[in-house]
């Protein structure tokens, strides 16, 4: 079984230098995925005004399915310097394969558990 675990809070404030949008992945049950300490983190970068839009879906790792899912809120990531990415590494590539004249930046690592 694989986790995400959050990077820390200073490492994913050094990458909103400017105004980001935050793509979240909640697709397989076989990640587990650190949802409380995610919200917390993307609340406090909203009230610091530097977020412009969050999109919560499954299954980023899915080319195809992304790119039908990432047409509605394209405006606001378009708007954005960056996209942050809260999944596995495998989304995080997807994504900036898919948006790839946007920089996109992992928030999460990725671990086996033993």
């Amino acid at each position: 079984m694989l986790i995400t675990k959050l990077k820390s809070e200073e490492a994913i404030a050094s990458l909103t230098s400017g105004k980001v949008f935050i793509i979240n992945c909640h697709g397989c049950k076989e990640v587990g995925f650190p949802e409380e300490e995610a919200k917390a983190l993307q609340k406090k970068l909203s009230e610091e005004g530097k977020v412009v839009g969050i999109f919560t879906t499954d299954y980023v790792c899915n080319p195809d399915e992304l790119a039908l899912r990432l047409r509605a809120p394209m405006a606001k990531i378009v708007e954005a310097d960056a996209v942050l990415v809260f999944s596995c590494g495998v989304g995080v590539q997807t994504l900036s394969e898919v948006l790839e004249d946007k920089p996109v930046y992992a928030c999460c690592d990725t671990i086996e558990l033993p």
